[in-house]
């Protein structure tokens, strides 16, 4: 058998945070046990361009690295 594993370009991360969903989650979609839709779901609720501006805005200046990205991930799926 054989495993094709692709991997997305390096992305700065205030590009990441402000791409459309399908980028952010080609690029993410594994950082949370490997659940593509996890990330999907975290884009909808927290940076999607519909929300109201200063949801999205909020977000992205708590998020200032990947590991306060995957800690907003995590604490996005327990509650």
């Amino acid at each position: 058998a054989t495993i094709t594993i692709t991997m997305a370009a390096k992305i700065k991360l205030n590009l990441l945070l402000s791409s459309q969903p399908a980028n952010f989650v080609a690029h993410i979609g594994g950082i949370y046990e490997n659940t593509p839709w996890i990330a999907e779901k975290f884009y909808d609720d927290n940076l999607s361009p519909t929300l109201d501006p200063a949801v999205v805005a909020a977000t992205k200046d708590r998020i200032s690295n990947v590991k306060i990205l995957f800690d907003e991930i995590k604490r996005f799926i327990k509650e």
